[in-house]
Order: structure tokens, then sequence, then C-alpha cells
């Protein structure tokens, strides 16, 4: 039964060609970041914003991250209950339990991400920054035009200092 079975679905591929080849012209084909459109040009606002919450001077902070992106499970986008110690992240919570701090970001890893997506020569970086003390409220980077579902984003909410 079950030599027959393959064999009725290996019949229909029998009389299929070999797939065909196509060369790439040499020249009038665009190449790189030009497929997908010019790179996202870095904003002058990232910088004033870094100035901002470095004056603002807090080492020790709790706020709420949420990641937005094409991800596996909730408990990977949150909304997690970050708080930063010292530059660090010290805990990550979500609906209360503790999780991996590897969930949670300080607001310097989120400058840097965009930084990185600049450097990486993203599509889009789309950021809002808090007017006050310059921390992102709103990251949006979408890495290549042409993909669906590589985009990623993140939302700052309720950022204030923590209890030492």
């Amino acid at each position: 039964m079950v030599r027959l079975l393959l064999a009725a679905l290996l019949i229909p591929l029998a009389g299929c060609p070999a797939p065909a080849t196509v060369e790439a012209p040499d020249e009038g084909f665009p190449d790189g970041p030009a497929l997908g459109g010019a790179p996202a040009e870095r904003s002058p606002d990232l910088d004033a914003a870094r100035a901002r919450w470095a004056d603002a001077g807090l080492d020790a902070y709790a706020m709420t991250l949420q990641r937005i992106c094409f991800c596996p499970s909730p408990d990977y986008t949150g909304p997690f209950a970050v708080v930063v110690r010292d530059g660090a992240v010290e805990s990550v919570r979500l609906d209360g339990a503790a999780v991996d701090d590897e969930r949670g970001a300080t607001v310097a890893d989120l400058f840097d991400l965009i930084d990185e997506a600049y450097e990486k020569g993203a599509a889009a970086v789309d950021v809002t920054y808090d007017p006050e003390m310059g921390y992102p409220t709103s990251v949006g980077i979408d890495y290549d035009a042409r993909m669906a579902d590589e985009e990623i984003a993140y939302r700052v909410s309720d950022l204030r200092p923590a209890d030492r």
C-alpha cells in the first residue's frame, strides 16, 4: 500500500523538466539597497534626544516595554515591567511573574538599536521621543521594505524613577 501511494505521488513529477536558469544582465540591474529603496536617513532628532536623556540623569528607572513584531508568543512581546538600575536591566516581569532579563531593554539599548538600524541601512526608522526626557517612546524599524513580517517595533510607557 505504501509503495502504491509513493508511486502515485512521484508519477506527476516524472515529466517535469529541469528548472530553467536565468542569467542576470551585466548592467542596468540595481544592486543592494537600491532594490528596496534608499536606506532611511539618520534623523537629527536622535542626538538631541540622547542628550536630553543624558541630562535627565536617571540611572534607576522603571518602565513598561512592549515589543511589536511577528514573534512566536506573548511571552516575547509583553508588555513587560522593566526595572533598570545603574544602566542595566535589574528585573523583567510579565503579568507579575519574573521572566528572563533578556526580554527587557534599557533606554540606552533602545538608542543603540536605533543607531544600529541606521548603520545597517534599514529601509525605514520611525521614532518618537519623549519631549522632556528624550527617551524613545515609540521605535519602528523596517530593515527591508520588500520583506514581510521582519519589522520590529517597541513602545515605552510609564517611565518613572525607580525606588532606590
